[in-house]
């Protein structure tokens, strides 16, 4: 017995257990859904039966409520009786509609007959009204006259002035409100009741007796539920009524201190479950009988065709360019051998196409790297030919047969050489060339607007041989992106191989992906770079401003404490701007603001740093320069400055100023303690200088 028969055995004998222990499950879930379904009936029943008690005597509330209204507007007694008499024939619930006034009179919405011994004040209905002071339910009686079940709704009423002037009442009748509980009668139905406070059964056809009757024993509920227990508000439980199996329920009805017992019989419910049931037992022996047809059938069909063919699998060579074929016997796995046939046939082609694949996938996983990296670099400040150099190593290192390039920007009419590799550096460094005599220019007849392949350079009249790094070859074959930005033409891409057809459709694709995303990455740039400058520049001055100023200070701290350097603090700040602007005015000051910031570029160096702080006031840093030699390149540009003046349209102006030094560590570690220092030495040169003139 092989692996896979010994496995189709066991999970034969697995879906056997499988089968008779979910058909056990699914039997029990059955019944227990049935159940909780028919329980889920009867407490649905109950619930809805409580709510058309309870919306049935609100509206006989509302009766006595309205009529207490109707009184408000003071009618007279014939008008009274006849919206009595009104109200008795729209409510047939009602068997008595009646107002017993302080004065003992009794007012009735029909011919009644008032017993001489009938004293209204102390009727029961009466006295709970007054002495609760609002709208009551008396408990129930028997009407002797209507020989039924009775219970009567009072409420006082009062005057404006909020005197007692008598309780309004009405009589209801509860053997028709259990015919609204039980609409329909027969065996199949159910059974809906109510019980007093006592446990008197009221108002049900089946218990009916003469009330009036005391020598008849009255029906109780514990006669049928022995274990009713009137301090449950809520109960419900499966038993035996009546001879018939299934729910009863009872729940207590507060306002009218009563019970509403209903019983739900299970059996019609239960009878379409056991059907249910027994249908699914059928199901699941047919299902039985079923499986094992299947598994006799499977393993003669299925399981040896399968072990032969997985024999046959096993013996085919790995090898390529193999002539070996499977049987093909006609059997249910006919079909698969003969797939695997031609499988086998063309699997050279396929790993062909699949290491074609392969290299494209690459190819594209290379060039989106390729251009996350351009990306990344044009949105840091670094410098727009570092930039370029990048895009052109990430082009090179995308396109395989490339091996040398260009990236050339348009200036005026000409394509300069910005970035190269593979070219002597000797003559490509000032390359430059007319657009129309360019690559691009000719292959997209002067249109500039797709990349082109140019397959053999020789094919162009105009063509400029230089001297590439790969012996003695000149290029042969190019492929060129054209770069917009803004829509704006902006220069190109050029990617060369030294030998002819070096380029094909796949590498126009790359390069179309390498032209979109250059083109993103330099706009990006050329926004940042503008933004950068716009946020770390002065307007006027062009130098950096104040906030950029603070941000490089902690550089050059954080460098000076970590290589022990020193550097010098200076604030300058220019004398007399007040009167440059006040008589020459206030386009000569900032005239003279700039010719300072420019004559003092002049003394600072590429590691040293200045910015306009405030005003005329300004901001420099010199790193590792020795105290008196800076003093003295200051003094120089003073006297340089006072001794040429600036040319205004007024006249001349002598621009001057004043400074401060403060050293750092010697002075201060801290910015503004450094520039508290620097600048208080500032005003004492000033005075000092205001003192001489003086």
């Amino acid at each position: 017995m092989n692996k896979l028969t010994r496995k189709f055995y066991i999970y034969a004998l697995i879906m056997a257990l499988f089968v008779t222990i979910l058909s056990i499950f699914v039997y029990n879930y059955l019944t227990n859904i049935i159940e909780n379904q028919i329980q889920s009936r009867a407490i649905f029943e109950t619930e809805s039966k409580i709510k058309l008690i309870e919306s049935n005597f609100k509206v006989h509330e509302q009766v006595v409520v309205d009529i207490e209204s109707f009184i408000k507007i003071e009618p007279t007694k014939e008008e009274i009786l006849k919206y009595l008499e009104i109200v008795m024939k729209e409510r047939e619930q009602f068997t008595a509609v009646y107002i017993g006034t302080v004065d003992g009179e009794l007012l009735a919405g029909e011919d009644w007959e008032i017993p001489a011994d009938y004293i209204v004040k102390e009727r029961p209905w009466y006295v709970k009204a007054v002495e609760e002071n609002q709208l009551v339910y008396t408990e129930v009686y028997p009407d002797a006259y209507l020989n039924t079940w009775t219970i009567t709704i009072a409420k006082p009423f009062y005057d404006s002035s909020g005197e007692l002037k008598g309780v309004i009442a009405s009589d209801i009748d509860l053997n028709k409100i259990s015919q609204i509980l039980n609409p329909i009668n027969g065996e199949k139905e159910g059974i809906t009741f109510l019980v007093d406070s006592k446990g008197m059964i009221i108002g049900h056809e089946y218990y009916n007796v003469d009330v009036t009757d005391e020598s008849i024993e009255k029906m109780t509920i514990y006669n049928i539920l022995p274990e009713f227990n009137p301090n449950n508000n809520f109960y419900i439980e499966r038993t035996i009524f009546e001879e018939r199996d299934g729910f009863l329920s009872y729940y207590y009805i507060k306002s009218l201190n009563m019970f509403l017992v209903n019983f739900v019989p299970v059996a019609d419910t239960l009878k379409v479950g056991q059907q249910l049931i027994y249908t699914f037992v059928i199901f699941v022996i047919s299902l039985i009988f079923v499986i094992l047809f299947f598994f006799v059938f499977e393993r003669r069909n299925i399981i040896y065709p399968v072990e032969k063919l997985v024999d046959d699998i096993l013996k085919i060579p790995m090898g390529i360019n193999t002539d070996y074929k499977i049987s093909e016997k006609d059997d249910l796995l006919f079909e698969v051998k003969k797939t695997i046939n031609e499988l086998l046939i063309n699997k050279n082609e396929l790993l062909k196409q699949m290491e074609i694949a392969q290299e494209e996938t690459n190819k594209i996983a290379l060039t989106t790297e390729a251009m996350l990296a351009i990306n990344r670099a044009a949105n840091t400040n670094k410098d727009i030919s570092e930039i370029y150099e990048l895009i052109l190593e990430q082009s090179l290192r995308a396109i395989k047969h490339a091996k040398l390039g260009s990236v050339m920007v348009k200036e005026d009419n000409m394509l300069r050489v910005v970035a190269h590799r593979g070219y002597r550096t000797s003559e490509i460094k000032e390359f430059s060339l007319p657009i129309e005599e360019t690559f691009i220019y000719r292959a997209t007849d002067g249109k500039l607007d797709s990349v082109a392949i140019i397959k053999d350079v020789s094919d162009y009249e105009i063509f400029v041989p230089l001297d590439t790094t790969e012996g003695e070859f000149y290029i042969k074959s190019s492929i060129i992106a054209p770069l917009y930005v803004k829509n704006v033409f902006y220069g190109c891409i050029n990617l060369d191989a030294v030998y002819e057809n070096a380029f094909d459709e796949n590498d126009l694709k790359l390069m179309e992906f390498i032209q979109t995303n250059t083109e993103i990455a330099i706009n990006n740039y050329i926004i940042n770079h503008a933004n950068f400058y716009l946020a770390t520049h002065d307007a006027l001055t062009g130098v950096y401003n104040r906030s950029y100023f603070s941000q490089l200070f902690e550089s050059f701290k954080e460098r000076a404490l970590r290589y022990n350097e020193i550097f010098h603090l200076v604030m300058f700040d220019l004398n007399n701007l007040k009167y440059i602007n006040d008589n020459f005015g206030h386009i000569a000051g900032d005239e003279a603001i700039k010719t300072f910031a420019k004559r003092l570029s002049v003394i600072i160096r590429k590691s040293d740093v200045f910015a306009r702080y405030a005003g005329d006031e300004f901001v420099a840093i010199f790193l590792n320069t020795d105290y008196d030699n800076l003093k003295e390149r200051l003094n120089e540009l003073l006297r340089n400055m006072e001794q040429n003046p600036i040319i205004v349209d007024k006249g001349s102006v002598i621009v001057s100023f004043s400074y401060g030094i403060s050293t750092f560590k010697e002075d201060s570690v801290e910015f503004e303690g450094l520039i508290k220092i620097a600048d208080r030495r500032m005003y004492e040169m000033k005075n000092a200088n205001r003192k001489k003139k003086e």
